[in-house]
């Protein structure tokens, strides 16, 4: 009977404990978001072989109040300059919306590799921002050999391989390597869906899409090399591929990788937060130039 007694002695402590913590577990922290900066957002991509570029320019937004549609900024002024010249030339606004609201017609030629290029923005409500980079060089691939049976993966998946032999110039050079399948329709062609690429080569990081690499050539600056990519050998006996072979800045390197640690912390609440790295003065966002070389093969 004792034993009874101290365990419903017990149960009650217990009930009376959970209740007067009711109000503990419930409690919402009520936290202000933190101060919004009055600031444009720009991002724009450009590649040598371009004729119309699509960028966007918006603005910073609440994350509480976080709406894809509203974050845009379509009446402001836009131009890139071309360094060596001062050629400007001015981006017309689109009705297509957020998130390309703006673009440039590029005469052929224009973009040129090793010139320098600035880009502007200036709107009354905001501080005006801009960005420079240089136009890297084509990347120098000697040849590329594609093996059907590559061994395996990094995950021990089946897998195809590339083989690359790049021959590296003097001076720092970063590069993006994109596979795709490729369609070929009479006189036009379309790429399909991006594939995903591994490798174990130390001068390799996966890029923030998870389909390509970015590569760093530190450990073989002005050097020849040979590089291995791999990914997995699921497609049909008809697939045929097409194989970019981008020169980047290194600001976007930089971009590339910070977006993809900030996306694989955004879970893990130990993580120190990842800042997506900027060059855009005066505001947020990137600008990057890229040179490309592609190959198409069949499998």
């Amino acid at each position: 009977m004792k034993m009874t007694n101290k365990f419903i002695y017990s149960v009650i402590f217990l009930l009376v404990l959970l209740v007067s913590c009711e109000d503990a577990f419930e409690t919402t922290l009520e936290i202000d978001p933190p101060e919004v900066p009055n600031a444009l957002v720009l991002n724009s991509f450009i590649s040598q072989s371009d004729s119309t570029v699509f960028l966007s320019v918006g603005k910073v937004q609440n994350l509480v109040e976080l709406d894809a549609s509203l974050g845009g900024v379509d009446d402001a002024n836009v131009w890139i300059q071309k360094s060596s010249t001062g050629e400007v030339i001015e981006a017309q606004n689109l009705d297509s919306g957020f998130p390309m609201n703006y673009s440039f017609d590029l005469e052929e030629g224009w973009i040129s590799s090793n010139s320098e290029y600035e880009i502007f923005v200036e709107h009354p409500d905001y501080p005006s921002v801009s960005a420079m980079q240089i136009m890297p060089e084509e990347p120098s691939v000697v040849s590329i050999e594609y093996n059907e049976d590559g061994g395996i993966d990094q995950d021990g998946d089946d897998a195809s391989e590339i083989i690359l032999q790049i021959e590296d110039r003097p001076g720092k050079q970063y590069f993006e390597i994109l596979l795709f399948e490729y369609y070929e329709q009479g006189e036009f062609f379309s790429l399909g869906s991006r594939i995903d690429l591994t490798s174990t080569d130390p001068s390799t990081i996966e890029g923030y899409n998870y389909h390509t690499l970015l590569v760093d050539d530190e450990t073989f600056e002005g050097e020849s090399k040979s590089l291995t990519v791999k990914f997995r050998r699921y497609f049909s006996d008809h697939t045929r591929y097409y194989l970019l072979i981008r020169g980047t800045t290194e600001d976007y390197f930089k971009y590339s990788k910070t977006l993809r640690l900030e996306d694989e912390s955004e879970d893990n609440p130990f993580q120190t937060p990842v800042q997506v790295f900027s060059n855009v003065e005066g505001g947020f966002g990137i600008f990057s130039l890229f040179s490309e070389k592609s190959f198409i093969f069949d499998k």
